[in-house]
């Protein structure tokens, strides 16, 4: 006999999607709304500006070491381009994110700030997000002919055709990310109490007249070509680069030479800068899988918490990894470092004397003054003698 037992409000007609969505509302969710909000504040309104701060310093210094070094080479030619990338990533992320800060203090401000943003703001911050990945991949690439053909890598790799792959990339990027524009539009309404205005974002007619192609080429498409292939890729290409090395004992032997001891710390540093990336990717890239493997596992699901959350930190990933390059560069680069404290310590002496020359420029003044005065004074006195 069978001992089934229904819940009380279940009958004969329940269909099998009310009775999941039944049993679901008799558990629990994982995380609760107000741990979820805890978190992101303490993400997106404490952590990420820190970051975003940190990082855009660091980052334009990068670039002006990199400029002074000059853009000859392949190798600061694509550090050049991933430090533009990564400051425009954590620029558009910390852009968007003020709008938790501003939520503090008005709620309705830190919500139409965000709605303003969103359209426009998120996809760009895509774009910089995304190209970080490509121009990665292009580093990996590099760096594993560099190992294995090292006769080829001078003759592929040209300052000339450099610029040209970096160019082709961002137009590729740019080109395929752009119909994402076109998916959210921004509104406007009044609040039915305060009749204050309030900003709402709605998807477009372009998106829900193609919308069955358009989530096929959004979530899955641009999520292959540019989550999961760039992770894959440098991982491959890392792996190699680490196999080719440890196997070529010639390689080993042949360190001694200057030349090929500059090879070893610049194969170094972008194979560092390549685990990074994979590194800090990882966690989005398995939480996008998950998301494509559970359709009902998303920002309205029952465990929409969880997903906000493990989207917090996915973007907490990507930021670090965009403000941790500058540390790379300092660390594994004897020229880059020696080069920044050059910058650092003429800025420092140039302020200094900037500062050190106001005062003399004042008493220099206030002795001319002084001398005016005593010659006037003497001139009276010679007139009153006459």
């Amino acid at each position: 006999m069978n001992n089934t037992t229904f819940p009380s409000n279940w009958t004969e007609s329940t269909t099998k999607g009310n009775l999941n969505a039944l049993f679901q509302s008799q558990l629990e969710p994982m995380v609760d709304k107000a741990t979820k909000d805890m978190v992101e504040d303490i993400v997106y309104c404490g952590i990420l500006p820190a970051l975003t701060i940190l990082g855009t310093t660091g980052n334009i210094l990068s670039c002006i070491v990199l400029v002074i070094q000059g853009l000859k080479d392949s190798t600061n030619i694509f550090l050049f381009v991933l430090t533009i990338s990564d400051t425009g990533n954590l620029l558009t992320s910390g852009i968007r994110r003020v709008e938790c800060i501003l939520g503090k203090f008005d709620a309705l401000l830190g919500m139409n700030y965000y709605m303003i943003t969103l359209p426009q703001m998120k996809v760009i911050s895509i774009i910089f997000s995304r190209f970080t990945g490509v121009i990665t991949m292009l580093i990996s690439i590099e760096r594993c002919i560099a190992v294995t053909r090292p006769m080829k890598v001078r003759l592929w790799f040209t300052s000339k055709r450099v610029w040209i792959m970096v160019l082709v990339l961002i137009v590729l990027t740019v080109s395929l990310i752009t119909p994402t524009f076109f998916t959210m539009q921004l509104n406007w309404t009044t609040n039915p109490k305060t009749k204050a205005p309030m900003a709402y974002v709605s998807l477009t007619e372009f998106y829900t007249m193609n919308i069955v192609v358009l989530n096929w080429y959004l979530n899955i498409f641009l999520t292959v070509v540019f989550r999961f292939i760039p992770v894959i890729f440098i991982f491959t290409t890392s792996v190699t680069i680490i196999i080719t090395l440890r196997r070529a004992s010639a390689f080993q032997k042949a360190a001694s030479s200057a030349k090929d001891e500059k090879l070893a710390k610049v194969t170094r540093m972008m194979l560092t800068i390549c685990i990074s990336y994979v590194t800090f990717n990882i966690p989005a890239c398995l939480h996008q899988m998950f998301v494509m493997m559970y359709p009902e596992y998303n920002l309205r699901g029952f465990e929409k918490n969880v997903f906000y959350l493990v989207s917090a930190f996915g973007q907490l990933a990507e930021a670090t990894n965009s403000a941790w390059n500058f540390v790379l560069y300092f660390v594994l680069s004897e020229k880059f470092a020696s080069t920044l404290k050059r910058v650092v310590c003429y800025s420092c002496k140039k302020l200094a004397i900037h500062k050190s020359a106001k005062p003399t420029a004042s008493s220099s003044a206030g002795d001319t003054k002084e001398t005016h005065l005593s010659g006037t004074k003497a001139s009276q006195n010679e007139n009153s003698k006459l």
